[in-house]
């Protein structure tokens, strides 16, 4: 009985503890590729400047190259579900 209470335990602690991802792709041109990294710096950069409850942690931009196309992935990190 105590390993099942202290499994438990440490599931329902362990799950309260991690971070919430969101995550979504982006289609830009090759050609529009460096005015949309300046775009987003300059969004995020407001976003986190503009107020103390923002709600996101960080974020990540990725780009990703297969064949022809050309895409990126945007990542946002937040502290728990309720933030997202």
């Amino acid at each position: 009985m105590k390993k099942l209470l202290l499994l438990t335990l440490f599931i329902s602690l362990n799950s309260f503890a991690q971070e919430i991802h969101s995550f979504y792709t982006l289609d830009v041109p090759r050609s529009k590729a460096n005015d949309f990294v300046k775009m987003h710096k300059k969004f995020i950069d407001i976003y986190f400047m503009g107020s103390e409850d923002n709600k996101m942690a960080s974020t990540w931009l990725f780009s990703h190259t297969y064949g022809s196309d050309f895409t990126f992935k945007v990542i946002e990190v937040y502290p728990n579900i309720i933030a997202q």
